[in-house]
């Protein structure tokens, strides 16, 4: 076993060469982070689109009631 260091939390802990979190809390708050995705409502009319992490879902509100 060897001294490692949390890449989410900067811990210290003892784990396999491998290894980079010290808890499953730790690996799951860094996972959560990476996948996380931005939601925007521009425009009006159109397709919803996901491009990257960004997801557009146009305002229809707005057209319905004109």
């Amino acid at each position: 076993m060897e001294d490692r260091t949390c890449i989410e939390c900067g811990r210290s802990f003892q784990g396999r060469s491998d290894k980079k979190f010290c808890t499953d809390a730790c690996r799951n708050h860094f996972n959560n982070k990476q996948n996380a995705i931005t939601l925007t409502t521009t425009g009006s009319s159109g397709v919803s689109t996901l491009v990257g992490a960004t997801l557009n879902i146009p305002d229809y509100g707005s057209a319905l009631t004109g």
